[in-house]
């Protein structure tokens, strides 16, 4: 909803959501907010049969520093995203 928010595809199935100037509670409850909007999409089938999705997201915050690392932050998501998957699915998890 802010100007600098941004979202793509980043890879096959995997989207990204860059957040800037959001702490790990703000994260946390957009996180949610996608993942429960998602849940309640109703797709219509060409069989006439109607089904939903479920997403699981990983989240990852951290402040900008020298020591910062552009991969270290991408694979602490991709750690808190198999975590979402691997406890259940369709959550919401954050890198420790």
């Amino acid at each position: 909803n802010r100007p600098g928010d941004f979202a793509a595809r980043w890879g096959g199935e995997e989207f990204v959501v860059l957040l800037p100037g959001t702490d790990i509670n703000g994260a946390l409850k957009i996180a949610e907010r996608i993942r429960k909007n998602i849940s309640e999409v109703v797709i219509c089938c060409a069989d006439g049969t109607d089904t939903t999705v479920t997403i699981s997201i990983g989240v990852k915050t951290q402040a900008p520093s020298l020591d910062s690392s552009r991969l270290n932050f991408i694979n602490e998501a991709d750690k808190a995203l198999y975590k979402a998957k691997e406890t259940g699915r369709n959550r919401v998890c954050h890198a420790e």
